[in-house]
């Protein structure tokens, strides 16, 4: 039963228990006979005093309690809930003029607290049986600790001391504030500060601790950790405060210290109404079903969308993820494709049967050293498959497309910078002779946490207890972790006119020298000691910094931390496409003259060593296109 239907519900059996509580007292009181003009004269009250009495109960917060966790703070809620329906109920009766005996009232009180407490330590009970747990407790497993002693903190305390078979025995809190030390929080004692964190975990043989500081800066987060680490303690993290502010937060949902942890970026908190109210009932088409299309899949579902349909060209991929979103979100329609955008015709297809209201391209190959050894093959998927997936989003006039492209659009001599550079370019030109469409491009920074990314090859060597290579001491990039980025594209969709580039913007970079060094500590291990850093040089074409986006174009801030926006290019389309089909002819035929030239047309900032030897100095620039294009101009 969803959280929703449980307040019906609850609504219900309240109602029924106001009423059938105060008519059984009066069918006893009056052995079996109450009079009829009492009755009569009840059930003309009954309205309005079983309206008060809800009301009332909602103040008491009655209804957003988790009813898996009802223990004596909700009884003491119902009771205070109930005590003051029940002076009311005196008052009301008083001044319409209906007499009753204290002792009828008092006793119907009495059976009103017992049956609405029961309905709600009654739902614990059963969900016990249900998962097959025994109400006696079992041989625990580990001892644990839990970092806090808020709100959050003695919500999970609840959940481990109900469960120990389940999660363990907890032993106590820890505190940021040794003044709080030795004092009990819901029954469970503050057993010693953050400070002394290593000791405590020793003393009393911690095998997990809950670090449950929901708004904690990351660099106490970042703290804690590594002194759990050196501890040889397992770390779980609480969700973000939103999910504590819903009310999300159980321990189904901890997770293990990431990407979030090592950047010192403050975390974007979404518009959790305005977004709802945004993607209810739509349809959405995803192509791509990496690490961002995954999580995107999964925030997306979260806001109540109608219909997902996810297109990836890789089946183990999206197996495991249409049955997690199908758990999950039983109300949304996934529907799952194996396709390749390459496939212009199937794309179309698959458009015209989804007929989705927003599609986001965040598919294409993203490892810079494959691209730059498969060229042709880099073009033909991450700009032919672009043109095709935007083209089909045109001719079945829907009504937003995002493509998800990357802030290396201003390296544009690499294949990855080049490469999105023409898609942000085929995405303007449609965006001009395709009234029916609403282009948006938004440029991430580096995505740590992707399959290859930096980091997840960084942890596979610490596991092995290899040594960490840095190209240099220097190397800084844009980098963000999938669940930003994902929030980030979240909130440009819902900020985004059409026409426009959102680019994310750190101004302070992040080194990567550093990220490695801070990712060894809080893996519990000392940098040169247990994991040597080495640093191994640049490769070609590889700059310590890219160019920032304000070198060449005018960008505008947005509501969005580290977000600009500024207007796409002037292109115009039919030259564009005309020299597309040619680049994907040449492709298809094999022909590397014509597939050097038709690219270096298009951005003749392609580096030529990507391109095949015999291209040498033949290239025209192709002038009647690069006058309507006007580099990173912006549209006034």
């Amino acid at each position: 039963m969803d959280k929703k239907m449980r307040k019906v519900f609850l609504y219900i059996f309240d109602v029924l228990m106001i009423n059938i509580t105060f008519l059984l007292v009066l069918y006893l009181h009056y052995e079996g006979k109450p009079p009829f003009d009492l009755l009569l004269n009840y059930i003309s009250l009954s309205v309005i005093l079983t309206l008060a009495k809800i009301l009332i109960y909602n103040q008491f917060k009655l209804y957003n309690s988790i009813l898996e966790f009802a223990s004596i703070e909700e009884l003491v809620d119902v009771v205070g809930a109930v005590t003051v329906g029940f002076v009311i109920e005196i008052v009301y009766f008083k001044t319409t003029g209906m007499n009753l005996y204290f002792g009828i009232l008092f006793f119907a009180y009495i059976l009103e607290v017992a049956g609405i407490a029961s309905i709600r330590f009654s739902y614990r009970i059963l969900r016990r049986f249900r998962l097959h747990q025994s109400i006696v407790r079992l041989k625990l497993k580990k001892n644990l600790i839990i970092v806090g002693s808020g709100a959050t903190a003695s919500m999970i305390a609840k959940e481990i001391r109900e469960h120990p078979d389940t999660h363990g025995h907890l032993i106590g809190f820890v505190e940021l504030d040794r003044s709080r030390v030795n004092r009990s929080v819901s029954g469970v004692r503050i057993i010693g500060e953050v400070h002394d964190i290593e000791a405590i975990v020793q003393r009393y043989g911690v095998k997990e601790v809950i670090i449950a500081l929901p708004t904690a800066s990351k660099k106490k987060i970042k703290e804690i950790i590594k002194d759990c680490k050196r501890a040889q303690a397992n770390v779980q993290i609480i969700p973000g405060v939103r999910e504590v502010i819903d009310g999300q937060v159980s321990l189904s949902n901890l997770q293990e210290f990431g990407i979030d942890e090592l950047l010192d970026h403050k975390t974007l908190e979404l518009d959790e109404e305005k977004t709802n109210i945004y993607y209810e009932d739509k349809s959405v088409l995803i192509v791509g079903g990496g690490q961002i299309g995954a999580e995107l899949s999964r925030k997306l579902c979260e806001f109540g969308i109608r219909k997902l349909t996810l297109v990836d060209i890789y089946e183990n991929r999206i197996y495991d993820l249409q049955n997690e979103l199908i758990a999950y979100y039983p109300n949304v329609e996934v529907d799952m494709i194996i396709a390749s955008m390459k496939d212009k015709k199937n794309i179309l297809d698959i458009m015209e049967v989804s007929q989705p209201d927003i599609v986001y391209q965040c598919a294409g190959y993203t490892d810079e050293s494959l691209l730059e050894s498969n060229p042709e093959e880099a073009v033909y998927n991450n700009v032919i498959g672009h043109r095709n997936v935007v083209e089909a989003a045109a001719a079945m006039h829907i009504k937003e497309l995002y493509y998800i492209s990357s802030n290396l659009v201003y390296d544009e001599a690499s294949m990855i910078g080049g490469t999105c550079k023409i898609n942000e370019m085929i995405i303007d030109g449609l965006n001009h002779s395709n009234y029916n469409t609403k282009y948006t491009s938004i440029r991430l920074g580096q995505v740590l946490g992707k399959e290859y990314s930096i980091v997840s090859d960084f942890l596979e060597h610490i596991k092995e207890g290899e040594p960490l290579y840095i190209a240099h001491k220097d190397v800084e990039r844009d980098y963000i972790s999938i669940s930003e980025a994902v929030k980030v594209i979240i909130e440009c969709t819902l900020l985004s006119k059409g026409n426009e580039i959102f680019t994310i913007d750190m101004k302070e970079p992040t080194k990567l020298y550093n990220l490695a060094y801070e990712l060894i500590e809080m893996c519990g291990l000392k940098p040169h000691e247990d994991v040597e850093l080495r640093v191994n040089g640049l490769k070609p074409n590889e700059k310590l910094s890219y160019e920032r986006p304000d070198k060449y174009e005018s960008l505008k801030s947005t509501s969005i931390d580290h977000v600009y926006k500024s207007k796409l290019y002037l292109v115009d389309y039919d030259i564009l496409q005309q020299e597309l089909s040619k680049l994907e002819a040449s492709i298809v035929n094999g022909d590397e003259n014509g597939y050097g030239t038709s690219l270096i047309n298009i951005n003749p900032s392609i580096t030529r060593e990507l391109l095949p030897d015999s291209i040498g100095e033949k290239i025209t620039s192709f002038e009647k296109y690069r006058v309507k294009h006007q580099k990173y101009k912006e549209v006034k």
